[in-house]
C-alpha cells in the first residue's frame, strides 16, 4: 500500500531542516535544558549507559577485541569524568541537585504517591510519614509548575522559531513571562487525569495520546485558552491525523538508534531538535486545517504573531504588554553609559565588598556563626569583583540583548573563577571553595548553580546596580574619588602582600 503520507511527512521534516540550520546553537540548547528537565525519560546518564552496553554486547558478539578496548578505555574516561562534573544523579549537593533529583525520582509521581502512603500506614515513625509527603509535594510541585511549564514554553520556542529564523532563548520563560504557571499546571493536571482514565482501558490509551498531541501546542499559542477548549480543539486537528503523526514519530527512530552509539550526541545536536520542528511544522498544517474547516473552538488560536511573518503583525505579547510608562524613574537608569576608569575602580571594590557580605551571610546561615569566607583578611573578595568588572567591561557591546549578556556573564565569571581556583591551588595547595557533588561542576571548582548565580548577580550589575551606582559616585568630586581609590588599592594590596606569605586556613575556610 503507497505511503499518501509520505509527502507531507517529508515537507514537515524538510522544513524543520531548514529552520534548524538558521538557529542551531539556541535549539541545541533548548534540547538540552529538556533533557535535563523536562523530559527526564531522555536524561544523560540513562542515555550513555545504554550506549555503553549496545556497544559492549555488540563488540563482545562480533569479537572486536580492539573495539571493546577501546570502548572500556572511553568507560573509564566517562566515569573520571562524572567523577569531576557530577551531572545528573550524581550530584548531591545544591538546589539544582534537589530539583533535579525530584524530576528524575524512580517511578515518577506514582512512586512518590505509593511511597508516602506506605510511609503513612505502616512507620511508626510520624517524622518520616512527614518527610515522606513532603518528598511528595515537592515531586509534584516540580513536576507542575516548573516541569510543564517549561514543556509549553518549549513549543513556543520552536514555533517561534519556524518564522523567525533567530528566536532568542527568552521563549523559555513564556509561561512564566505571562503569568500563567498555574493556569499551565492546572492544564497539566486536566490532561493527565483524561489520559490516565483513558489508559484504563489499554488500547485507548496510545489512541488517547496522540488525539491529545497537540494540546501543548494550541497553549504554548494561547496560554489563556481553558484545558477544555484546548484538549476539544486538539482532538478535532487530530481526527485523520493520528496515523500521520505516529508515522512522523517513527521516521525518527534510526536517529535515536544512532544516538545511542554515539552516546546521546546525535540525540541531543540533532534528533531533539529536529523531532521538535517537524512537530512544529506539523501543528502548523494541522492548525491551517483546522481553521479552514472552522472546527469549534478553533478562535483561540489567535496569535497571528506565529503565523504571519510581518513586522506590523502584533503578537499576543504586545498586545498584553504595552511599552513601559516613559516617566516610570526605571527608565531614567542608563545602562549603555561609558564609566570612568576612576569609577569603576570603585566598583571593584564595591562589588568585592558585596561579594564578602553574600558568602559571610551564607556561612552564617549554613554554619551558625560568622565566617570570614575571603581569601585576604579584608572584608572583601576580589573574583566578585573582578567579575562584576570584567562583564561590564567586556560585555558592553551586547547590553542591548539581556539574555545573550546573562548568558555571556556566567561564562566570563566562570572563567575568572576557575582560574582563581586552579592558580590558588597550585600556588599554595589550599582549596577555598569546592563544589564537589554539585550538579554540573568540573573538578569542584566551578557549577551550574553558582554560575547562574554569578550570571543574575552581573546582569543585575550591568542594567541596575552599576548605572546607580555610577549616577551616585558622580555627585562625589574626582579629586576625593581618586583619593579613595588610592587609599583602597593600597590596602588591598597590602592584605594581598600579605596573605601571599600568610595564607588564611582554618574551619569553614580551607576545610
Amino acid at each position: 500500500m503507497p505511503d499518501r503520507m509520505g509527502p507531507l511527512r517529508r515537507q514537515d521534516k524538510k522544513a524543520a531542516r531548514l529552520v534548524m540550520r538558521g538557529n542551531l546553537v539556541h535549539c541545541i540548547v533548548v534540547s538540552v535544558l529538556g533533557a535535563a528537565f523536562i523530559w527526564p525519560v531522555m536524561n544523560l546518564s540513562s542515555i550513555v549507559n545504554t550506549s555503553h552496553d549496545l556497544l559492549l554486547g555488540f563488540f563482545r558478539a562480533t569479537h572486536w577485541a580492539s573495539a571493546e578496548q577501546a570502548l572500556d578505555q572511553a568507560g573509564a574516561f566517562l566515569v573520571r569524568l562524572r567523577q569531576i562534573t557530577s551531572f545528573g544523579s550524581d550530584s548531591t549537593a545544591g538546589v539544582i541537585s534537589m530539583v533535579y533529583s525530584s524530576v528524575h525520582s524512580p517511578g515518577g509521581m506514582t512512586h512518590a504517591v505509593l511511597q508516602s502512603l506506605a510511609d503513612l500506614l505502616f512507620r511508626e515513625s510520624v517524622s518520616a510519614s512527614i518527610i515522606a509527603a513532603a518528598t511528595f509535594l515537592v515531586s509534584v510541585a516540580v513536576f507542575l509548575f516548573l516541569r510543564y511549564p517549561l514543556r509549553v514554553s518549549s513549543q513556543r520556542f520552536y514555533l517561534e522559531t519556524r518564522i523567525y529564523p533567530r528566536t532568542g532563548l527568552s521563549s523559555m520563560v513564556f509561561v512564566f513571562r505571562r503569568h500563567r504557571t498555574c493556569a499551565m499546571a492546572l492544564a497539566e493536571l486536566y490532561k493527565i487525569t483524561w489520559l490516565g482514565l483513558w489508559s484504563l482501558t489499554l488500547v485507548m490509551g496510545p489512541v488517547k495520546y496522540y488525539s491529545y498531541l497537540m494540546y501543548d501546542y494550541i497553549l504554548a499559542e494561547n496560554p489563556c485558552a481553558s484545558p477544555r477548549e484546548a484538549l476539544r480543539l486538539s482532538k478535532e486537528m487530530m481526527r485523520g491525523n493520528k496515523m500521520r503523526a505516529f508515522l512522523l514519530d517513527l521516521s525518527f527512530i534510526p536517529w535515536y538508534l544512532l544516538g545511542f552509539i554515539t552516546f546521546g550526541l546525535v540525540i541531543y545536536f540533532y534528533a531533539n531538535p529536529y523531532r521538535s520542528l517537524s512537530f512544529a511544522e506539523f501543528y502548523a498544517r494541522v492548525r491551517e486545517s483546522a481553521v479552514v474547516k472552522k472546527c469549534p473552538d478553533v478562535a483561540i488560536c489567535n496569535d497571528r504573531y506565529l503565523f504571519e511573518p510581518a513586522e506590523d503583525v502584533p503578537g499576543n505579547i504586545v498586545e498584553e504588554y504595552p511599552h513601559p510608562n516613559p516617566t516610570h524613574w526605571l527608565n531614567h537608569i542608563d545602562y549603555r553609559r561609558t564609566y570612568s576608569l576612576v569609577n569603576i575602580g570603585l566598583f571593584f571594590f564595591c562589588f568585592s565588598f558585596i561579594g564578602w557580605v553574600y558568602e559571610s551571610t551564607l556561612s552564617l546561615i549554613y554554619v551558625g556563626h560568622l565566617v570570614n569566607k575571603g581569601t585576604l583578611y579584608g572584608p572583601w573578595i576580589p573574583i566578585y569583583g573582578a567579575g562584576g568588572v570584567a562583564a561590564l567591561i567586556l560585555l558592553k557591546p551586547i547590553r542591548g540583548r539581556p539574555v545573550l549578556t546573562f548568558f555571556a556573564a556566567m561564562g566570563v565569571c566562570g572563567v575568572i573563577e576557575y582560574l582563581s581556583a586552579t592558580i590558588i591551588y597550585d600556588t599554595s595547595g589550599l582549596e577555598y571553595w569546592s563544589y564537589a557533588g554539585y550538579f554540573f561542576n568540573i573538578q569542584g571548582r566551578v557549577c551550574l548553580e553558582g554560575l547562574l548565580v554569578f550570571g543574575m548577580g552581573c546582569t543585575a550589575v550591568i542594567y541596575f546596580l552599576a548605572p546607580l551606582l555610577d549616577t551616585w559616585l558622580n555627585r562625589i568630586p574626582l579629586w576625593v574619588r581618586r583619593w579613595i581609590v588610592i587609599v583602597l588599592a593600597v590596602g588591598f594590596l597590602t592584605d594581598a602582600g600579605f596573605t601571599a606569605f600568610h595564607p588564611r586556613t582554618g574551619a569553614g575556610l580551607t576545610s
